[in-house]
């Protein structure tokens, strides 16, 4: 006798236990000092969950030894609207680099330094959520968006990784990733400030104006 298929509908009790794990998981990264990083809506998965820890300075770490041979760098290309390009590079030595595109602040940045255990902190990471293996992720799901390059040079291999946010198959991990060499390199202070409503750079004389397509040649 046929038999009406039981309701397979989540109960709320179902929902409101998914909701309880994310909040456990998400107050952990809080208590390791990752709320910073934290950019899941609901728990991480496994390689950001591992991306996250690894992040994270603990006393007796065992981090990588860098040359300056070993570098990382990240490059973001326009989008239709007006995201900042540039290249940023951060060298074993802790040298960065920075080039900028397009609707940032600076032209050309070099020899500020890096934090070297935080750059080994990176570096690890990057090797336990397997970059080296990461494939490129450029379908276009969405049109408009801007491509995310980023390229890890280690003892004397390179590993690059193409990363089109529109396509709607990478890896939240990525995103992390990127924001982290963002932050380690120091980006957002050669890429402009967020103000009323704009994205202002801070000329020599201590004017700000928004940001704009071409560099101003009064703020190299």
């Amino acid at each position: 006798m046929w038999r009406a298929q039981p309701d397979i509908e989540p109960k709320p009790r179902a929902q409101g236990a998914v909701v309880a794990v994310a909040a456990v998981v998400a107050l952990g990264l809080l208590t390791l000092g990752l709320s910073e990083l934290y950019v899941s809506g609901l728990a991480p998965s496994e390689p950001e969950l591992e991306w996250l820890k690894s992040q994270r300075a603990t006393e007796h770490e065992s981090l990588p030894s860098l040359s300056d041979a070993d570098a990382v760098t990240l490059n973001r290309s326009q989008c239709f609207g007006s995201c900042p390009a540039y290249e940023v590079s951060i060298r074993g030595s802790g040298q960065i680099e920075f080039k900028g595109g397009a609707f940032v602040c600076r032209r050309h940045v070099t020899a500020t330094l890096a934090d070297l255990a935080a750059l080994a902190r990176l570096v690890r990471g990057l090797e336990l959520v397997r970059f080296g293996s990461m494939p490129n992720y450029e379908d276009r799901d969405a049109t408009d968006q801007e491509t995310v390059t980023i390229t890890l040079l280690r003892d004397g291999r390179a590993h690059t990784v193409r990363h089109y946010y529109g396509d709607t198959k990478a890896p939240s991990v990525l995103t992390l990733i990127e924001q982290r060499i963002d932050k380690l390199a120091g980006t957002a202070g050669w890429t402009g400030t967020p103000a009323d409503g704009n994205v202002n750079c801070t000329l020599p004389d201590g004017r700000r104006q928004p940001v704009a397509r071409e560099i101003p040649d009064e703020n190299p």
